[in-house]
């Protein structure tokens, strides 16, 4: 399948949004592009029901749904996505202190990277058994 953004364009995202420098592979493209679509369901509608990928989307049911949409905050989280396959990664943070004082956590703590990419994407997940 075609990916959302191809590696030149994730390095042209990463460098203008978030002023990471980094070299994306292909492959980095097509697995964060898999992984947004395995993160379903999301808000609104396939803008076609034959589309190969989960995105662009309506996000408007009503009425007038208007165009279908991309927006920034996923493709922004594609590349993200893509730039956390091309580190490597450390064990996450388990504890963490200054002199006297420390503090220890049940379970890693996130990464800054995990947390810009969970509040980037979460506007657009639907929440099955939740109230509004």
């Amino acid at each position: 399948m075609t990916p959302y953004l191809t590696a030149d364009e994730i390095i042209d995202r990463l460098s203008d949004r978030f002023g990471i420098e980094a070299e994306i592979l292909d492959g980095d493209a097509e697995i964060a592009s898999d992984e947004l679509d395995s993160m379903s369901p999301f808000i609104g509608a396939r803008a076609e029901e034959s589309q190969e990928r989960d995105w662009p989307r309506y996000l408007r049911l009503w009425e007038d749904p208007g165009t279908p949409e991309m927006p920034d905050a996923v493709l922004d989280w594609v590349a993200l996505k893509a730039y956390s396959l091309s580190i490597e990664h450390e064990p996450g943070v388990r504890s963490e202190g200054a002199g006297r004082v420390s503090v220890s956590y049940s379970e890693p703590k996130r990464s800054q990277l995990e947390r810009r990419m969970s509040r980037l994407l979460d506007p657009y997940l639907l929440r099955i058994g939740t109230q509004a």
